[in-house]
């Protein structure tokens, strides 16, 4: 049961329906609201309807229903009960009727037109609590319908499954055409009271008939974040302005207001999954399929929004992959040529040609192709320009003013280490570039951008044996960067004071000042100073996990070629990713 105030006691029913975070933002409105549109009418007779036992006293009524002192009255004083029959002086027992309601339903008609998306959403959902209470206070049914549906269907109540269905009502329509369709679908009803539900425009019609209306619009005055509703009902207009929640609270009532109901739908990918890594920016996944074919998947920016169409990628013919990212929509991969050592080709995103590349000195090809598959990406870095920024192994190489050109073209990459060591992990972000070094001692963190690159953070040597095959060292641009240095974690964002945290099991990512850890093959937890927080087992063992840079997403493939996408600070189900036959269509 939601804790509400006293004052709002008596809607913990209709609330209590409702997802909690949604209740709670909902519960200051309606006591307002409420006031605004009154009680339902009642219309009640006490001469109809069956009886119902007694509600009183009465002057007028049968003798059989005369009260026992009159009979009393009666066989001591004859003459006076007869005066006072004569002059109505008698009294009855009155009796109780079923009383009849002036309307036995109340409709509610929504409109979904574009006026009405986005805050106004959440008054229509405070305004069917307050109809739906009413309703039942009354003893009536409540139902709602969508002004635009053509099917004219109604809804009985409001519930879960009800402010799904209303959040996922949307038109591009804005006229008044529909109200007259549905009043006469609602003729037919005997007792019917009708309310509608939305905008100036689409309400026109309605308010000109004089019906029960309810316009609501947005404040459009600066600095202002509320929403204004002005009921027509039983005499002159009433107006009321709502303040909004702030607005993590709005986006997360109107994006995914029942978590895991609209996160259910699934794609297929074109093969099973071998591996997994987020483009620059965290918007688009690459999924590796088994064959080497890739698919480049948009994640949705919540379980409501539509899954998107996978970009397929190929690598020619005997090419080993080095580095893969994401650029305009499609992949951008860095490949070997079979048998070149010393130098690298980037199939661009604009077309068919390759930009040739050579390698410093220093770093050469294995003879098999790299040690592990990492990541590229184009970045906008001072001095340079738009910059291509790959991984090889262990090191991390830029290529200067990158072209865009569909020409065959040659340049030269450099080292982008800055002081000696190994590279540990990095990420690639769209205006800067993190990573781990690792030197003859301890650990060092450094950051490029326009500013050029610099050490921001030193943490101490690792020395724990990594479990699950996962690396020592984790970075997340929207985070700090981690390290695992025996039994714990230090985390550490540019500069700031380390924080140790303990774990146990594999260090696979790092986002929001928390660890993400494997804590066995199929469990994976948050865990910072603090407390641990364990995600729901998957179904089958997980092989690998792939974290965002820019965006709080978070992808894990099992052995069975599952992908799930979270949202990490909502713990909502973004993407589920399935072995088929072909893409979606």
């Amino acid at each position: 049961m939601i804790a509400l105030p006293a004052a709002l006691a008596a809607w913990a029913d209709e609330l209590a329906a409702l997802p909690t975070e949604l209740a709670l933002a909902l519960a200051p409105w309606v006591g307002r609201l409420a006031l605004v549109v009154g009680p339902m009418a009642e219309r009640r007779s006490l001469q109809a309807g069956e009886p119902d036992g007694f509600t009183g006293l009465a002057r007028r009524g049968s003798y059989e229903r005369l009260v026992a002192s009159e009979w009393a009255l009666a066989e001591h004083f004859p003459e006076e009960f007869v005066r006072r029959a004569a002059a109505g002086e008698h009294l009855f027992h009155e009796l109780a009727r079923r009383s009849h309601h002036g309307a036995q339903r109340a409709v509610a008609i929504v409109s979904a037109g574009p006026g009405q998306l986005g805050a106004p959403r959440l008054a229509q959902l405070a305004l069917l609590v307050v109809l739906a209470r009413r309703a039942r206070v009354a003893g009536a049914d409540f139902a709602w319908g969508v002004l635009e549906d053509p099917t004219r269907t109604l809804t009985v109540g409001v519930d879960v499954d009800a402010v799904t269905r209303l959040l996922a009502a949307r038109t591009t329509r804005c006229d008044d055409g529909d109200p007259a369709a549905w009043a006469a679908a609602l003729a037919a009803e005997r007792g019917c009271e009708a309310w509608w539900i939305g905008g100036a425009a689409e309400l026109a019609a309605a308010r000109a008939a004089g019906a029960r209306t309810a316009v609501i619009a947005d404040v459009l005055e600066p600095g202002v974040r509320a929403l204004e509703v002005e009921v027509q009902h039983r005499g002159p207009a009433r107006r009321l302005r709502l303040a909004l929640p702030d607005d993590d609270a709005c986006a997360r009532l109107l994006r995914a207001p029942v978590p895991g109901v609209a996160g259910r739908r699934t794609a297929q990918t074109a093969g099973r999954a071998t591996a997994i890594q987020f483009g620059a920016g965290g918007r688009r996944l690459l999924v590796t399929l088994d064959g080497g074919r890739v698919e480049c998947w948009p994640v949705p920016n919540s379980p409501r929004d539509m899954i998107g169409r996978a970009r397929p990628w190929t690598p020619p013919p005997g090419a080993r992959l080095v580095a893969i990212g994401a650029e305009q929509r499609t992949v951008l991969a860095v490949i070997a040529p079979t048998g070149v050592l010393d130098r690298v080709e980037v199939a661009t995103p604009t077309g068919a040609e390759r930009v040739q590349v050579r390698l410093p000195p220093e770093v050469r090809l294995g003879a098999t192709g790299p040690q592990r598959v990492g990541a590229c990406g184009l970045v906008d870095l001072g001095g340079v320009g738009r910059a291509l920024v790959f991984e090889l192994d262990e090191a991390l190489l830029i290529v200067d003013s990158f072209p865009g050109t569909q020409r065959a073209y040659q340049t030269a990459a450099r080292r982008l280490h800055v002081g000696a060591g190994w590279l540990m992990a990095a990420v690639i972000h769209g205006r800067q570039v993190v990573w781990i070094a690792k030197p003859d001692e301890g650990i060092d963190v450094w950051l490029a951008d326009r500013d050029g690159a610099r050490q921001v953070a030193t943490a101490d040597e690792p020395n724990h044996v990594p479990t699950f095959g996962h690396d020592l060292a984790a970075v997340g641009v929207w985070g700090p960067v981690a390290t695992a240095t025996g039994e714990r974690c230090t985390l550490l964002a540019d500069g700031r004071n380390p924080r140790h945290v303990p774990i146990t099991g594999g260090l696979v990512g790092v986002a929001g000042g928390r660890a993400l850890v494997q804590v066995d093959d199929r469990h994976l937890a948050w865990q910072d100073p603090e407390r641990r927080v364990a995600w729901p087992a998957t179904n089958a063992a997980i092989v690998d996990v792939a974290t965002a840079t820019a965006v709080p997403y978070v992808a894990v493939l099992t052995v069975a070629g599952e992908i799930i996408v979270r949202h990490t600070q909502r713990d909502d189900l973004l993407l589920r990713l399935v072995p088929g036959a072909r893409s979606p269509a």
